[in-house]
């Protein structure tokens, strides 16, 4: 089994997206690629590559769904509940519809949507994840770490140092440069933890709507 995080940006802006490719093994789960400047094309060729081998596990950095005219859904509402209760900040939990969201969100419905249109061999299951809230929640002893890593080189380095004790390994030391590129592995660790029934948190999806489940 192959797990996939996405860190994902607004369809203009493939400079910020991220795609990182984890195995699946007893011992945990081990790093094996990572791409950086990633256009749809691209994500749904390589899945579709791995989609013919393996069942794939996926998260996505970005809002699958909006909230019927507008405002916050019932997800971002318990989900800001959950990551204040750790100490994080409620306001990085957004309205998929906010003027600074709306084209994630565009880029994150279409793409998964398309994904699930796709003719595969093996399963391919979808989560929506939140990276800084996967760390929060397993990280509630250092939270400030987790606060400041977005702009801090040093606390996301920290944050790195945390992935072999949630048995994610081989990580390259230079994936803490950017935060795109720690939350892509973020991503990944989440829908990891979600597929095997051990996720710090999960919203269950409500289709025909909310066809995805939002996991930490």
């Amino acid at each position: 089994m192959r797990v996939i995080g996405i860190d994902l940006a607004g369809p203009a802006n493939h400079q910020d997206t991220v795609m990182t490719i984890f195995r699946e093994s007893e011992e945990g789960l081990y790093f094996e690629q990572q791409w950086k400047k990633v256009s749809d094309d691209q994500i749904i060729r390589i899945i579709t590559e791995l989609s013919a081998e393996q069942t794939l596990y996926i998260g996505l950095d970005a809002p699958l769904s909006y909230q019927d005219g507008g405002g916050l859904r019932a997800q971002d509402r318990e989900l800001q509940i959950a990551i204040g209760d750790v100490g994080m900040r409620k306001s990085s939990i957004m309205p998929p519809t906010f003027t600074k969201m709306v084209y994630l969100t565009l880029r994150g419905v279409t793409l998964t949507r398309t994904l699930l249109s796709l003719p595969t061999r093996n399963r391919i299951r979808i989560a929506e994840v939140h990276p800084g809230a996967v760390f929060g929640m397993r990280m509630t002893d250092k939270i400030d770490v987790v606060l400041n890593y977005k702009t801090d080189f040093e606390d996301r380095s920290s944050i790195l140092t945390h992935f072999p004790i949630w048995k994610v390994y081989d990580v390259p030391q230079e994936v803490a440069l950017e935060s795109h590129t720690l939350d892509s592995c973020g991503a990944a660790l989440g829908v990891w933890n979600w597929s095997r029934g051990e996720a710090k948190w999960e919203y269950q999806a409500c289709p025909p709507y909310h066809p995805f489940p939002v996991v930490c």
